[in-house]
């Protein structure tokens, strides 16, 4: 017996909820570590789904097709708007206000967007936001003092600091803010630009969905580890949702939705599930933070060898368990460095008057056991942006287009 997939939340009830808990949410979920935590208590939202149009045997074959493009190494990328000059930028200055500097993300981005800028004379000042809307003003309003040439954000949402956007921008200061998309009463100009977090995002969450999809062959059970601690990504568990209900009308998708509140009582929430419902056969959490914990939670249920896991992100967090652990099947993400890379091009391109596309062809790619061997499971590994294929090639395409290259 199936039930309907509860609609999900909308768009902009996604947004209301965005302020400084959600900042110091996503900062939290970044600086986890990889082990799992103690257990509890904990409650949240469910919903049981399936229907769709697909049948069985169709779900499950699209499904391993997909995956199987998905697991490809990228060979060649498309070129990420038209060439510019960036002889004249030598000398000015990229401020980059990430999240929270600290985490690992950040460090790896900070550290290659040091290296680009200093390949065509740009100066790089970094400044730590510390996850709270005062560290993101400071920041802002030491850009304004510091005569900045342009900006760069990073995972920060708009709606935590609009004052201090605004007066960046009454500065004459152009500013990009990466990883975030613009909110509903606010409209992208030529000098304040928005990612499009929801192209590679969207595709990452069908990558861990195909994944449980062609193991079942299109009957699985999935609890699904759903987190709300940031539009972006609530977004993005919405889509989840309904694109099993559309792809695998034989699959039963039950619904957790989990915040980093919860992490310590985590493992308790998904061995709780575990018994109530021994039905379940897969459990996915939608980013690689939660991983550890869901382990945990499985074993306490006295599940391990019967449950399997894919989580999002493709990360020092996840793919090592790709690689050793039996349960965990896959790590479906995108690429850190491309990030780093198109990032530094919407800078330099807002630098010299001209403005950014308005999404980049980031790359995402599926690890599973079979692809995950041999790769440099290292933090320089995971900087070189090897792990998802021929980085050269975009990196020589972000230069010609730069005129860096002959």
């Amino acid at each position: 017996m199936k039930a309907s997939i509860s609609p999900p939340r909308s768009t902009r009830l996604a947004r209301s909820r965005a302020g400084s808990a959600a900042a110091l949410a996503v900062a939290s979920l970044l600086l986890l570590p990889a082990c799992a935590s103690s257990s509890g208590g904990a409650g949240s939202d469910s919903a049981a789904s399936a229907g769709g149009t697909a049948s069985t045997t169709s779900a499950g074959t699209t499904a391993k097709a997909a995956l199987a493009e998905q697991a490809k190494p990228l060979t060649t990328v498309a070129d990420a708007g038209k060439a510019f000059d960036t002889k004249a930028l030598a000398g000015k200055t990229v401020y980059y206000v990430p999240l929270v500097l600290k985490a690992d993300y950040f460090q790896t981005v900070n550290t290659l967007l040091q290296s680009i800028f200093a390949s065509v004379g740009v100066h790089l000042q970094s400044c730590d936001a510390n996850a709270n809307p005062s560290g993101i003003a400071s920041c802002l309003d030491q850009a304004v003092a510091g005569h900045a040439g342009a900006i760069l954000t990073d995972y920060i949402p708009y709606e935590l600091a609009p004052t201090s956007f605004s007066a960046v921008q009454k500065a004459g200061i152009p500013v990009y803010i990466g990883g975030e998309s613009a909110p509903a009463d606010v409209t992208a100009t030529p000098t304040l630009r928005f990612d499009n977090p929801d192209t590679y995002q969207f595709a990452t969450m069908r990558g861990i969905m195909n994944t449980a999809i062609a193991d079942s062959n299109g009957k699985g059970h999935i609890l699904f580890l759903s987190t709300h601690d940031d539009p972006a990504v609530t977004r993005a568990g919405e889509y989840a949702q309904t694109y099993v209900a559309t792809a695998c009308p034989d699959c039963v998708l039950t619904t957790k939705l989990v915040s980093i509140s919860q992490i310590r009582t985590l493992p308790s929430l998904v061995s709780s599930e575990l018994v109530k419902d021994p039905s379940i056969t897969y459990v996915i959490p939608q980013y690689d933070s939660y991983l550890a914990p869901a382990i945990s939670g499985i074993q306490s249920a006295g599940k391990t060898g019967t449950i399997k896991l894919a989580s999002a992100n493709a990360s020092l967090a996840n793919l090592p368990a790709v690689k050793t652990n039996p349960q965990v099947m896959a790590a479906v993400g995108h690429d850190t460095a491309y990030s780093a890379w198109s990032m530094a091009d919407a800078a330099l391109r807002l630098l010299a008057g001209q403005t950014p596309p308005d999404s980049y062809p980031v790359p995402v790619r599926a690890f599973a056991k079979d692809n995950v061997t041999g790769l440099d499971l290292t933090t320089a590994g995971e900087a070189s942006g090897k792990w998802f294929g021929d980085a050269a090639a975009y990196q020589a395409s972000f230069k010609k287009l730069w005129g860096l290259s002959s």
